[in-house]
């Protein structure tokens, strides 16, 4: 019974491995004035990727190319918005993928954008282990206080700007996953 990869582990792709756009991004007024831009992604200080973009009041029309030097191919899409209405009153705007139809708030760029279910693709947290949760939760504290990765690391200073209600969040995130790290860490697992 089983085969390659039968209660192994998920195979999947996570939603990390992706460039990503993201509703929040955008902000509402752009979409009335119809802006023009760019989006750029970057790693370790080396870009790893940009794209072009047209928003109107209800699409997004993408311009970017995909493959090698040798082998390139420009690529035009044009997503649709769909909105809809909020209890207290306004509109929350949605992308609609084009793979699948569906309505979603962010779009996962591999060789064409497209909504998570579209890729398949499973959340970072997915793949911590059940004795392990609080680790995704503590990075993501440091990296929005802009600290060095790494529980080793110390927590660092407020930074410029950050409110302090914010940084105590922050702070108090990644104190609660510490102590269930440092179980893991220490080898009392259960």
């Amino acid at each position: 019974m089983g085969g390659y990869g039968s209660g192994g582990g998920r195979m999947a792709c996570r939603m990390d491995e992706f460039h990503k756009l993201d509703m929040t991004d955008f902000d509402s007024g752009w979409f009335d004035r119809g802006r023009v831009g760019r989006v750029t992604w970057t790693r370790s200080g080396r870009e790893t990727g940009s794209i072009s973009y047209t928003l109107g009041f209800d699409f997004m029309n993408l311009s970017y190319s995909v493959g090698t030097e040798h082998d390139k191919a420009e690529v035009r899409e044009a997503f649709p918005m769909s909105f809809t209405e909020q209890p207290y009153g306004g509109r929350r705007r949605w992308f609609v993928c084009i793979g699948c139809g569906q309505r979603c708030r962010v779009l996962l760029g591999g060789r064409y954008f497209r909504c998570r279910q579209c890729y398949g693709a499973t959340y970072p947290s997915q793949y911590e282990t059940i004795r392990c949760r609080g680790l995704s939760k503590a990075e993501k504290a440091r990296e929005k206080v802009g600290a060095e990765p790494g529980i080793a690391n110390p927590w660092p200073r407020k930074p410029k700007g950050m409110h302090w209600k914010t940084y105590r969040r922050l702070e108090a995130l990644y104190w609660e996953g510490v102590p269930e790290i440092e179980r893991v860490l220490s080898g009392r697992l259960v």
